[in-house]
Parts: C-alpha cells; sequence; structure tokens
C-alpha cells in the first residue's frame, strides 16, 4: 500500500501539530516517523532506496481509509512534484502556509535551540537568504504543484487560522480527505516542535 494524500509543507508551519491531528484520526494511518523524505533530495537521498523501502512505512494501513505522510521538504525540492506524481497520480496534498516574516524567526529561533547556528538575527538572514527568505515565496513553490497537479487535489490552509479556530482548521482537512469532520483530536491544543 501506498499513502493517497501527503502533507508537502512548509517548514516551521504547524505540520508536526498536523501530523499528530491526523494520526490520532481512527480513519487515518500515518507512519510512526513523520517525515519520511522519499521524494525529496533535500537533506536525504531516500528515493535511492526505491518504492519498496517506502512502501514498509505504510505496511499496518490496511483498513484506514487514508494513508499519508507529512514531509516539509517535499515543497521545496523541483524534483518531488514530478516524483509524486508518477508514483501517487491521484493524491491529495496538504499545504500550510506562515506569514513569511514568522515563518524565518521560527526557523532561525530552532536553529539556535539545535545549535546550528550562534548568530544575531541580522547575520542569520545575511548569511541564509535561501534557507529564511527564499522558503517564504510560497506561491513559487506551490505553482510546481499546480502546473502538475489539478487543484481540486491541493489544499492550502494559513498557519495563524490554527491559532484562531484550530477545530475548524482540521474540519477542512479532514472534509478534504473524505474522513469524519466531526473527530476532535484528543491532542488538539497539544504544542509540537514548538
Amino acid at each position: 500500500m501506498l499513502p493517497n494524500f501527503l502533507g508537502i509543507g512548509a517548514q516551521r508551519c504547524g505540520t508536526s501539530w498536523l501530523y499528530e491531528c491526523l494520526r490520532v484520526h481512527p480513519e487515518i494511518y500515518m507512519p510512526k516517523i513523520k517525515e519520511l523524505n522519499f521524494f525529496s533530495d533535500i537533506g536525504s537521498n531516500n528515493f535511492s532506496k526505491g518504492i519498496n523501502w517506502y512502501k514498509s512505512f505504510f505496511i499496518n494501513s490496511y483498513g484506514h481509509k487514508m494513508r499519508g505522510e507529512i514531509t516539509p521538504e517535499y515543497l521545496l525540492d523541483d524534483k518531488a512534484p514530478h516524483r509524486i506524481k508518477k508514483i501517487l497520480k491521484d493524491v491529495k496534498l496538504i499545504i500550510i502556509v506562515r506569514n513569511p516574516i514568522n515563518r524565518a524567526i521560527s526557523s532561525y529561533g530552532k536553529g539556535l535551540r539545535e545549535g546550528h547556528w550562534n548568530c544575531s538575527f541580522e547575520s542569520f538572514l545575511d548569511n541564509n537568504i535561501d534557507y529564511c527568505i527564499d522558503r517564504g515565496f510560497y506561491f513559487r513553490q506551490i505553482r510546481r504543484y499546480l502546473n502538475i497537479f489539478p487543484e481540486n487535489r491541493l489544499i492550502i490552509k494559513v498557519y495563524e487560522d490554527i491559532e484562531k479556530d484550530s477545530l475548524s482548521f482540521l474540519k477542512d482537512i479532514y472534509t478534504f480527505l473524505c474522513v469524519d469532520s466531526n473527530f476532535v483530536p484528543s491532542v488538539i491544543n497539544n504544542k509540537f516542535n514548538v
């Protein structure tokens, strides 16, 4: 079995929270690992491991209406849309975007906590334009998918709406995935990967 939906990004936009909310839904199967990073070459070479490696994460998905995984790098990688379309022809795609400035600040903060850099935010911006700024140009990234997939295969949500009304945010995604939209996950108010 292969997934019939993917969360493809963006980074620092609530994908960890979404993963946790989706994996407790009784009609949805999610692997125990959030980011399989199969279709992207950013940060891995998992695609070279082959389709059987990828399928192995979905062995226990029988009986679930929807099967999916979330890897934010899929939105960034030029190769990912073509690979996804070739292997998962009718897949549904979930995209979450966030105010680009807040996304960049969150990315900077995460890197500080994890020890990837030790510099001021200004210095970080000067030396990491692609990592910080370019990742906030969502239309460039989304356009790659719209050129390959029909619009009705994508749902685009805004991170800030999670804080406003997380249940409504999830209901939209559940409806898009054609699963019970009245399900309320026990983790809905939890924060993940803060």
